[in-house]
């Protein structure tokens, strides 16, 4: 039984009167006599009163033993009820009171919206909550805070008591102390380990020996720590550091901040709690206190060099912290290597392998031989687009800085507020003087006070921008300095350390599935290159000495030529904006400084506590529309406001609520025709509210050059992955060739058609399905199926979703065995298809038609295996108080959840909820598939039977028809029904066969409605002329 359809009884009836199959969860604290008899008596309480409900089905319940109600981490048989609720193996679960589930509110709530999300519901009785009550969760975080707070305090008293102890010269903590046992609460000296103790500070004392090397002596003299292995270096620090070795008590040295998440922080020195054992039986000393000042000494220096040489390189090799490898996340280390010859090659390999062996990576190690005449390429690539961005940045200097204007205008303001101040000035001594009335002096010193505070905001803004031209032109020093200092590393042949810190920022080392390995280069202006490394047989000898590297072939780098580049971030942005003769523009029409002071008034001001989020993207949103139609009228035609945006986020992530909350959840999202990227900004939106700790990483492709630069712009100014936002056709230029991706979203044009891509297309729907277009190509006027086959392509096997726009043509258009229809059966065959929404008309800003979202998957879920589910949301809509263009109607947060409802429950229902309506349905993917088969009428002889030539019938001349058989009917049953009664000399030629899909969505939620009877209309209008009758009188009287 679904969760609305108990809210439905209980509000008729009690929880106890509603069939259910019901469990109970137990859990007792700790393991004295005293809480087991406890535990006993609840179980054998819930027992007896689940099985007396004469409603209910008895389910064995979940029991825990001893343990804290903090956290749900480590409870078992709690943790395994909650996985049980998913299978759907009981409805209700019985527990004695908020404590007994979790003290922790945040756990409280988030378990029992599992639950619900299940299906199952959770009926604490002490506290009388009822998770099936809709109110249930504000007085579920009431009760929840007060149990979570009374936890609080009991903490509190046991650190309380740990104070006391250390205060009563009680050694408290653990018993695996190097050099000491603990008895009795004191420090014993362990005189087995301290000579190592002793030796560990002389050693380090000298200041000749690093923690790694004494990690190796103490190995190779026999040291092991309490588990037998080697003694690290991390722990000898600590080992230095403590003071107990020098004959000091220490403690509170830690406290937990946070109970929940047992979050600690270390204290600074000043709160420790510390004295000197001058009895030495308490902490007795194993070193005196001058040798454990000494290598305290040496260890804080050291500490010091290291801050301060954090992110710096602190050796020789070229390419420490720049080379990682995106299978494992993890960094490249540099290993020695050397052919036959003897002659050093170094390499690099993956970490990752290194640490987790051989087969725990694809990735094969890259040879600086190989890569140092890459780099050189890469400098060569860029250097013509990184001048181009410096001379864009010095027209822009030069227009903010022309002619001294800026300092003529500070001079004036400074010029108005001296003037004013003068004038105050004067009126004082005319009022002193009786020479203007005390109202008079008043009035005009209160003028002059408002000229000077308008000066001043306006001096104010004019320093700002005087003190970004100054960072503007520093900066630009700066980058003019790195790119002189490559400039000559290059012509000198030499690749440095210092030009690879100056201008390499990081490779992402990416292995292909063809063996090669993918290398994105970024250099520090943010652009990015793509190179490519073959793994060939003469690579494979250095890593397994199967063979060597031939000598015609050694040292030169082994690069695909013709991987494509990404292009250059800000070169990029500032060319497609075209910002320089936009600058020159609008300083020629006197404009440029007018609209900064705008921008910069207090009137402006767009902060968020000002404007809020959403609110801004319609700002946005609203400008990008009218700005995009005053130039392209399709451009604009079918942008997507975010109402439309937020639903398909919710659809896409549905699913997969609970992977994104596990720790170190990454996934990637593509657009294929991107706009400003909107769409990809919500659903990075999306995943940050469900857990701050989720990564999306984006990708894009965009035809129009200024929407291209705002979505690259937004990308970068967000921290985004701005070098995946590309410029171009997605049909006929891709850009992700090969990129597979978890999520789509994408509203691509529809009823545009495909002729300027027409070559390309064709040329890749030849390549069957290695390319995008195998399945089939749609009509000529219309490409939109084309996006849906390129989203297809790249959606990551066994998971990956998409969610796209497509208008009605989709669902029905073109004849069986057609393009359309091809690539109809090729998704819905394929159980590709999840669902196909349809949505309100006068959605969108400059269409009113109906428009469908389709959700499409690699990874259906084993329960929608076979199906696809129709979603009719058309009268699910608000009306807005004021139309932009043709968008009449909003989706709603009640809206969104309402169909959300209706997609997850995936049952053929109706779901209704204040005036709003959704309507399910489920079908089979046979049942949209049909045969189209050729209907022949048989030749007849003189007694009417079938004349027949080599055993075969033979059609009447121009007697042929076609009908429309379902996949799911039998065609000979079809025949004997709807075709032989009528003509009986009819067959089927089944070389004519043709296969086709279509989804006559408007079919099948249409609903009759009866007529209304011609009597009720005769008295309507019988009525109507009687209105009108008395209404003519009254005009004209009875004349």
């Amino acid at each position: 039984m679904d969760i609305h359809s108990i809210r439905q009884m209980l509000r008729t009836r009690s929880i106890y009167e509603i069939p259910l199959r019901v469990t109970y969860y137990a859990r007792v604290s700790s393991e004295s006599d005293e809480q087991l008899n406890s535990l006993g008596n609840q179980i054998s309480y819930y027992e007896d009163f689940i099985r007396r409900n004469m409603a209910w089905t008895f389910v064995p319940g979940y029991i825990d033993e001893g343990l804290s109600g903090i956290s749900t981490k480590k409870r078992e048989n709690f943790n395994r009820m909650v996985d049980e609720a998913a299978e759907d193996k009981f409805d209700l679960i019985i527990t004695k009171e908020i404590s007994r589930f979790a003290r922790n509110t945040l756990d409280s709530i988030q378990y029992t919206r599992q639950l619900l999300a299940s299906g199952v519901g959770v009926f604490f009785q002490n506290d009388n909550i009822n998770t099936f009550d809709e109110d249930s969760e504000l007085r579920l975080s009431i009760m929840s805070s007060i149990a979570q707070d009374e936890l609080r305090k009991l903490s509190s008293r046991v650190k309380f008591g740990h104070q006391q102890a250390i205060k009563q010269n009680v050694v408290l903590g653990n018993s695996r102390i190097f050099g000491y046992q603990k008895a009795d609460g004191r420090l014993v000296i362990d005189e087995a380990q301290a000579p190592m103790v002793r030796e560990l500070f002389q050693l380090y004392a000298t200041d000749e020996y690093s923690m790694k090397q004494i990690e190796t002596i103490f190995w190779n003299k026999g040291y092991r720590n309490m588990n037998g292995k080697k003694i690290a270096h991390s722990t000898m620090s600590g080992m230095i550091a403590n003071p107990k070795y020098k004959g000091y008590y220490v403690g509170n040295k830690v406290k937990v901040v946070d109970m929940f998440t047992k979050k600690q922080k270390f204290l600074p020195p000043e709160e420790w709690v510390m004295f000197k054992d001058e009895t030495g039986e308490i902490v007795p000393a194993i070193v005196t206190e001058e040798l454990w000042e000494q290598a305290n000494k040496v260890l804080r220096r050291r500490s010091e060099d290291v801050k301060n040489r954090q992110g710096i390189c602190n050796h020789a090799n070229l390419l420490t912290g720049k080379l990682f490898c995106t299978n494992c996340g993890t960094p490249y280390y540099r290993r020695e290597s050397k052919d036959k010859a003897g002659n050093k090659n170094s390499k690099w390999v993956c970490s990752g392998k290194i640490n987790h062996g051989k087969d725990s990576c694809p990735s094969f190690p890259i040879y600086e031989s190989e890569i140092i005449p890459l780099l050189f390429e890469v400098f060569r690539d860029t250097r013509e687009a990184s001048a181009a961005m410096m001379e864009e940045y010095e027209k822009m200097y030069r227009t903010l800085t022309a002619d001294g204007e800026l300092t003529k205008m500070i001079d004036t303001q400074e010029g108005i507020i001296e003037m004013a101040l003068k004038k105050k000035s004067k009126l004082l001594q005319l009022v002193a003087l009786d020479s203007i009335t005390p109202a008079d002096f008043k009035e005009m010193t209160a003028q002059c006070n408002a000229e000077i505070k308008a000066a001043e905001q306006e001096l104010s803004q004019l320093h700002q921008q005087e003190e970004s031209s100054a960072e503007f032109r520093t900066h630009m020093e700066k980058v003019r300095s790195t790119l002189k200092a490559a400039e000559q590393d290059v012509a000198n042949g030499i690749v440095t350390k210092d030009f690879i810190d100056t201008f390499i920022d990081k490779i992402f080392v990416t292995p292909e599935e063809d063996g090669s390995m993918r290398l994105d280069i970024r250099i520090f202006t943010g652009d990015a290159t793509q190179k490519y490394l073959q793994r060939l047989k003469s690579r494979a000898g250095h890593m397994t000495g199967a063979c060597e590297r031939s000598e015609e072939n050694a040292g030169v780098p082994t690069v695909s030529d013709d991987a494509s580049r990404a292009g250059h971030t800000f070169k990029d942005i500032i060319e497609n904006f075209d910002f320089a003769n936009t600058v020159k523009l609008m300083v020629k029409g006197g404009v440029l400084f007018v609209t900064l002071q705008e921008f910069n008034s207090a009137k402006a001001d767009m902060s968020p506590e000002k404007i809020t989020s959403a609110d801004m993207g319609y700002i946005f949103e609203e400008l990008i529309r009218k700005f995009s139609e005053s130039y392209d009228e399709q451009a604009g035609a079918h942008f997507t406001s975010r109402d439309i945006i937020y639903l398909m986020t919710e659809l896409l992530v549905a699913p997969e609520k609970a992977e994104i909350m596990e720790e170190g959840c990454t996934k990637t999202a593509y657009d294929m025709a991107m706009g400003t990227s909107q769409m990809l900004g919500c659903l990075t939106e999306r995943l940050q509210a469900i857990s701050e700790d989720a990564a999306l990483t984006c990708f894009g492709q965009e035809f129009n050059p200024e929407t291209y630069a705002i979505a690259k712009a937004d990308m970068l100014i967000k921290g985004g992955n701005a070098s995946g936002m590309k410029y171009g056709d997605t049909l006929s230029d891709d850009a992700f060739t090969g990129y597979e991706f978890d999520y789509i979203i994408s509203n691509p044009p529809f009823g545009i058609d495909w002729k300027r891509e027409k070559t390309q297309v064709e040329a890749e729907a030849k390549k069957g399905f290695d390319g995008r277009f195998g399945p089939g190509l749609p009509a000529i006027s219309d490409g939109q199926m084309l996006f849906m086959l390129n989203g297809v392509k790249k959606l990551k096997p066994g998971s990956g979703r998409m969610a796209i726009i497509q208008n009605g043509s989709s669902l029905f258009t073109g004849d069986a065995g057609s393009g359309a229809s091809e690539i109809r059966r090729y998704v819905i065959e394929g159980d590709l298809v999840e669902a196909i929404i349809q949505l309100p008309t006068d959605l969108f800003y400059n269409t009113g038609i109906s428009t469908y979202i389709w959700v499409i998957t690699k990874g259906k879920p084993i329960h929608r295996g076979g199906k696809v589910q129709l979603i009719d949301a058309s009268k699910c809509f608000v009306k807005r108080r004021k139309n932009i263009g043709s968008k009449r109607v909003d989706l709603d947060d009640a809206c969104i959840d309402l169909i959300l409802r209706a997609y997850e429950g995936f049952v053929d229902e109706t779901y209704e909820e204040n005036g709003l309506a959704v309507e399910s349905k489920v079908f089979d993917n046979s049942f949209f598939g049909f045969t189209k088969v050729t209907v022949e009428t048989a030749q007849a002889d003189a007694k009417g039977k079938p004349v027949l030539k080599k055993g075969k019938k033979q059609p009447v001349k121009g007697a042929s028809d076609t009908e429309i058989i379902p996949l799911s009917e039998d065609r000979d049953t079809y025949m004997k029904k709807n075709v032989l009664p009528y003509n009986p000399l009819a067959y089927i030629d089944p070389a004519k066969d043709k296969i086709g899909y279509e989804v006559p969505f408007t079919r099948l939620f249409y609903k009759f409605t009866q007529p209304t009877p011609s009597a009720e209309i005769f008295e309507e209008i019988k009525a109507l002329e009687d209105e009108e009758t008395i209404l003519m009188k009254e005009l004209f009287g009875n004349a």
